[in-house]
């Protein structure tokens, strides 16, 4: 066995690019390894996907898995769940008398960053209204989670023998222990998420994806830009095509106003201008690593 494929929930539209990941996969002749959710409430306290945990969304999430693994041909196992007795309740009690830290940043299990996971997910939870909400009951149920997730992931890695794992995002309470634990360890772990300007998967190495810092270092590799013409060109048709496609889009704005030079006087052109479009303020605070560079304080700023 050589791949480890953590699942999301099957009605994300990350679906589809799940299964054709999974299907290259399989196409080597490698025996893989499919982490899936069985819906069973008594083990799955909570799902980013169907966050009320409604048993006809669950039931539909079930189907679409079960129906798109009739169509996988090779070699897989499934595995499914997460590790959970009463031992392992008492020493996530232990653990939590120990960590009464209201900076969830600070919160680790054995080296792992479970509290970073947990408040990157209430950001996205709760977007706005997360310093309202951040100490509320979810808080310690996520981290639960996140508990019982990285034991699971180091039991499974005690009974089968594999090097290479993907799993979707890698930043949330759920994706983030199995990231940091696998990493530590020395295996591959490529984290994907969806593009929202391309038909096309983002994939990070030991990383997750919307890691700013990380994204930083990929941009100053291509600094090169102005050398490749087949580059700029199709950067050129990407923008025009959606000046054109979509007159309300706010690039259009952004696009305009640096035309009718309104930029700084010591704006240096011949320098890699780097600029962040961020979408909402939720989103970019979500993202706990990168605070001490944040642009902005709000989003009117």
């Amino acid at each position: 066995m050589k791949y480890l494929f953590k699942i999301s929930p099957p009605i994300w539209p990350v679906f589809v690019y799940e299964f054709s990941i999974i299907k290259k996969l399989i196409k080597n002749k490698n025996k893989l390894l499919i982490w899936v959710c069985s819906g069973d409430k008594k083990k799955i306290s909570f799902c980013h996907a169907n966050p009320e945990m409604s048993k006809v969304i669950c039931l539909a999430c079930k189907s679409k898995l079960k129906n798109a693994l009739k169509e996988i041909q090779g070699n897989y196992e499934i595995y499914q769940d997460i590790n959970k007795n009463k031992k392992l309740k008492n020493k996530f009690e232990n653990f939590l008398k120990k960590n009464k830290s209201k900076n969830l940043s600070n919160i680790n299990y054995k080296n792992i960053d479970l509290g970073k996971g947990v408040e990157s997910t209430l950001y996205t939870y709760f977007k706005s209204k997360y310093e309202i909400y951040k100490n509320n009951s979810l808080k310690n149920l996520l981290l639960e989670e996140a508990f019982y997730i990285l034991d699971t992931i180091i039991e499974i890695k005690k009974n089968y023998n594999f090097s290479d794992t993907y799993l979707f995002n890698g930043r949330h309470y759920n994706y983030r222990p199995i990231l940091k634990y696998l990493s530590s360890l020395g295996d591959n772990v490529y984290c994907y998420d969806v593009s929202n300007y391309s038909e096309r998967l983002i994939v990070s190495k030991n990383e997750y994806p919307h890691n700013l810092i990380s994204r930083a270092h990929s941009l100053i590799k291509i600094k090169k830009l102005k050398s490749n013409k087949k580059l700029i060109k199709a950067g050129k048709n990407f923008f025009n095509k959606r000046f054109k496609e979509n007159r309300s889009n706010n690039l259009i704005d952004n696009y305009e106003f640096s035309q009718n030079k309104s930029l700084p006087k010591n704006f240096d052109n011949s320098k890699l201008n780097v600029t962040f479009f961020n979408t909402a303020l939720w989103e970019f605070q979500s993202i706990i690593e990168n605070e001490k560079n944040y642009l902005f304080k709000n989003d009117c700023e």
